[in-house]
């Protein structure tokens, strides 16, 4: 068998790891006595803020009206097609 070798970061890790335990098991787990109130600060100035200018419209796109399902042009394959299998 080989002779297992710890790299020095997989020992930092196994420590840090143990740590971790420890301070999870014997920790301080007994809350605070006291309330925590959120601190009153000035208002601060309004600042003059720019802005970019608003992005513009997007181009009109043309209508076309829809072809009827009877209409197709003269030269269609599909046509073609049509009449040659019949």
């Amino acid at each position: 068998m080989k002779k297992a070798d710890i790299k020095p970061r997989h020992a930092i890790l196994a420590l840090a790891l143990v740590g971790a335990a420890l301070l999870a098991a014997f920790g301080d787990r007994a809350p605070q006595g006291d309330i925590a109130e959120p601190v009153e600060r000035p208002v601060a100035k309004a600042a003059l803020v720019r802005t970019a200018a608003p992005a513009p419209a997007p181009a009109p796109v043309p209508v076309v009206p829809a072809a009827k399902a009877g209409d197709a042009p003269a030269d269609s394959r599909s046509s073609r097609w049509c009449r040659a299998t019949r």
